[in-house]
């Protein structure tokens, strides 16, 4: 992402291509003199030119810094970062097919990296949430045993597993202790086994000792931190509902935020949806991939994304 901060107040729209392999490697290379951050790592892209499209500036991008063509690319996460100097919003697509042999045309060293690898590249701060927006999956499902019963949420949770990539929270506040360590470890095995993250809407504390991946904060949960309840390998997601909250998360070190209600929800039948205009509004001001909740279904994924977020 060969270009310096912004020196005014204008928002510098930047395109970043995270371009795959074939066994799933991700692609960065290392910024040279006498640009700022020189040594840092990141993403392939820079600033998207007047009358570009973000396809058309990827293509080119690509192509001057890295000699590949991008055949197939799909959004993966759109944010804005703030520098010293300048604000830069950052449309980044994922590159899954492409034509030609990666080289740094720019005189940059360049590497394929696993994705379990990333975070002990040092990047540059910008590409820090790109790193989890790589890592995370599409989809984000959440457990209700009190409606469904363990045994039918497990076999339907691993139907789901074995036919796409998710990430699995366990939402069970009124289950009794000792039934509620038996559904987390059975959960977490199943999660395991199928290369999916577990996490546990509960204290961070107690979702470290049942052995899960992640927490999972409520609002009431995330206001109370003063800081990041965990270590970086630990994951920690946030339920947000407005542009505040999703400030606090930032701030508390989240590493992704769940967003609601987009649309109309039985189980809160209440509140008043914001829609996808105002959703992806929130989008393009965050800083952490945001997953849309409320009235979601898999097919909602299409739109999400396209509207910048992480998924559903």
């Amino acid at each position: 992402m060969s270009t310096n901060e912004n020196p005014n107040d204008e928002t510098v729209e930047v395109v970043v291509g995270v371009v795959i392999n074939e066994v799933g490697e991700v692609l960065a290379h290392q910024r040279t003199y006498p640009l700022d951050f020189a040594g840092k790592w990141e993403f392939p892209g820079g600033k998207i030119e007047t009358g570009e499209t973000v396809q058309q500036a990827l293509h080119r991008e690509l192509m001057e810094e890295v000699n590949i063509e991008a055949t197939l690319s799909e959004p993966l996460i759109s944010l804005t970062h703030q520098y010293p100097r300048g604000n830069v919003r950052l449309h980044v697509r994922k590159v899954t097919d492409y034509r030609g042999t990666p080289v740094g045309r720019e005189g940059q060293q360049i590497s394929w990296i696993a994705p379990g690898g990333l975070r002990d590249i040092d990047f540059l701060e910008a590409n820090e949430p790109i790193l989890n927006a790589v890592c995370l999956p599409h989809y984000y499902l959440i457990t209700h045993v009190a409606e469904f019963g363990s045994t039918y949420t497990l076999q339907k949770l691993e139907k789901l597993l074995l036919k796409r990539k998710c990430m699995v929270q366990m939402r069970e506040k009124n289950m009794e202790s000792r039934a509620l360590k038996e559904f987390a470890e059975q959960l977490i095995s199943l999660c395991h086994r199928h290369g999916a993250l577990a996490l546990a809407n509960t204290e961070p504390g107690r979702a470290q000792d049942l052995g899960f991946d992640g927490v999972h904060l409520s609002w009431s949960r995330l206001r109370e931190l003063t800081k990041r309840p965990v270590a970086d390998d630990f994951w920690v997601g946030a339920s947000c509902h407005n542009s505040s909250e999703i400030d606090v998360a930032e701030q508390r070190g989240a590493d992704f935020a769940v967003l609601s209600p987009v649309s109309n929800t039985r189980s809160h039948a209440t509140a008043s949806p914001m829609g996808w205009e105002r959703f992806h509004q929130l989008c393009s001001i965050s800083r952490i991939p945001i997953y849309a909740l409320g009235g979601m279904g898999f097919a909602d994924v299409t739109s999400a994304r396209e509207v910048g977020a992480q998924g559903v």
